[in-house]
């Protein structure tokens, strides 16, 4: 499956990463090895910061990740993995990949 044209918006540098499409939203910042993210899929929020996620349902509270969540995680790792390689991008399909873990 590969991430197809048009996206609402994207925004690829070697440290920082914005990409709208269909009902997603992703916000990435890389410093060195590490990684902060935000994705908004639906209704749900996930963060990622220092090795963790942690998932918000659509009014802001916190929730636990569940086997759903990591799967929709997963496969969004795959569609981002067809984009080219930067290293913000790499950090964040990595962990995509271990989400749920």
């Amino acid at each position: 499956m590969r991430l197809k044209a048009p996206f609402l918006r994207i925004i690829l540098r070697n440290t920082y990463m914005e990409l709208e499409f269909e009902n997603v939203a992703i916000f990435a910042e890389s410093r060195g090895r590490k990684l902060y993210a935000e994705l908004y899929i639906n209704d749900v929020g996930y963060i990622y910061e220092r090795g963790k996620w942690a998932v918000y349902d659509n009014e802001g509270n916190p929730r636990g990740m569940t086997p759903e969540d990591a799967a929709q995680l997963q496969k969004l790792a795959k569609r981002l993995s067809t984009l080219p390689k930067y290293p913000v991008l790499e950090l964040l399909i990595k962990a995509l990949q271990k989400a749920g873990e």
